[in-house]
């Protein structure tokens, strides 16, 4: 594995780089053709609507001129062949190749479906035609998270005293390191790792922080006092920028993060971000939490392969511009590729989630609805336990919030 050195600053030791990784993507021809230049011709098509259209027509037509207007009965060929079966109400696993069974979320109730659309309306009018202005539902929901879901989880005994690895977590984009400071609190129970103390040691510096309230220290997770277990725990911060790497390295040396775990790393991963957890991380280990925030998250997905499986824990932005502003690059799309990694994703917001997998609504297909927004996604695979806390959430939120609009609805 080829490795580079940084020389960013007097603290370099700390940053470490990866060459590329010259692997394919794991999204297609989507992610190679961002712009849908070299789109097939159903694409063309409108989601070959009118490309089946006509194609069904000229069929039937031929059948009826090849019987002689005697009835298509008996233009149907092969009698014998077997019926399609409909996987409507499927049950909450399919078959890949191989005959391996992989599992899927359940499929939302019709309740759920309803609570959904009534409290994030992916079909309203800013949702498509401006969604710069923020005001899509979706996005007014979303475009903050606070992962208590985590903190939750991370609470619970026996997370860390049964813990026999280290806690590892990467932050594709590093902003102004709260979130990474955040992460290793929650994942070693070092009481010593601390946002204010973060904030003090970052002084006036100005990084973006989104102000979503994981600079908060009333927000981190409560370490109790005691004989409370600790856990070996590393946070990869990476980040691209050159200089907001340099203060985050400078701001790590200035608190004496680094033995504590926190790792700042000054590498583009868009494509080799594979490359990188080969390299860190040892054979075998599970990378607890990944976030990706870089601006180019539907690029660093898609050319992820080895990496999510191993993951537990994922969460991402999306946009209407940039990254996910090409043909084919929707809600549907990526969130059918991690569901076939064995992922199922929420919208995130402020405490608050409402599930995506297996929940469908045209809209999240279409090449007119897009959102500014965050996606977070548990592991049914390796982390079930995370899976039904996050499900938890999603019910508590719908529930909640219906109970609400039952009681203004009385008044």
């Amino acid at each position: 594995m080829r490795r580079n050195t940084a020389t960013i600053s007097p603290v370099a030791e700390h940053v470490y780089l990866v060459g590329e990784n010259n692997h394919t993507d794991d999204f297609g021809d989507i992610t190679n053709d961002p712009k849908g230049k070299n789109r097939p011709v159903c694409s063309l098509l409108r989601h070959c609507y009118l490309g089946a259209a006509i194609f069904i027509a000229a069929i039937l037509l031929a059948a009826v001129v090849h019987s002689g207007y005697t009835g298509l009965s008996k233009s149907i060929p092969n009698q014998d062949a077997p019926t399609a079966i409909s996987t409507r109400g499927a049950v909450s696993s399919s078959t890949a190749a191989g005959g391996a069974t992989t599992n899927t979320a359940p499929k939302c109730t019709d309740a759920q479906l309803s609570a959904i659309r009534e409290q994030l309306n992916p079909a309203h009018i800013d949702c498509g035609d401006a969604p710069w202005t923020q005001q899509c539902p979706i996005t007014t929901a979303t475009k903050c998270f606070l992962p208590t879901w985590l903190t939750s989880y991370y609470s619970k005994s026996g997370i860390i005293s049964t813990s026999s690895n280290s806690f590892v977590a990467i932050t594709v984009g590093c902003n102004a390191g709260y979130d990474s400071v955040d992460l290793l609190r929650m994942g070693t129970f070092d009481p010593s790792v601390d946002v204010s103390a973060w904030k003090a040691a970052l002084g006036n510096a100005q990084l973006p922080t989104y102000g979503c309230g994981r600079e908060d220290p009333s927000h981190q997770i409560v370490v109790p006092a005691g004989n409370t277990p600790r856990r070996k725990g590393f946070v990869y911060c990476i980040e691209e920028n050159p200089a907001t790497a340099e203060v985050i390295n400078k701001t790590s040396a200035t608190a004496d993060y680094y033995s504590k775990g926190l790792r700042v790393v000054n590498q583009v991963v868009t494509k080799s971000l594979d490359a990188f957890v080969e390299a860190n991380v040892p054979a075998g280990d599970n990378i607890q939490v990944l976030e990706v925030k870089n601006g180019n998250e539907f690029e660093t997905l898609g050319w992820t392969k080895s990496t999510l499986p191993r993951t537990e824990y994922l969460s991402y932005m999306t946009d209407w511009k940039e990254s996910w502003s090409g043909y084919g690059r929707s809600i549907k799309f990526v969130s059918s590729k991690l569901d076939g990694k064995g992922f199922t994703c929420y919208w995130a917001g402020i405490g608050k989630l409402w599930r995506i997998t297996s929940c469908p609504f045209k809209e999240y297909g279409s090449e007119f609805h897009k959102y500014w927004s965050h996606i977070a996604c548990a592991n049914r695979n390796i982390a079930p336990l995370l899976v039904e806390e996050m499900e938890r959430i999603f019910n508590k939120t719908i529930h909640r919030d219906e109970n609400q609009l039952r009681i203004e609805n009385k008044k």
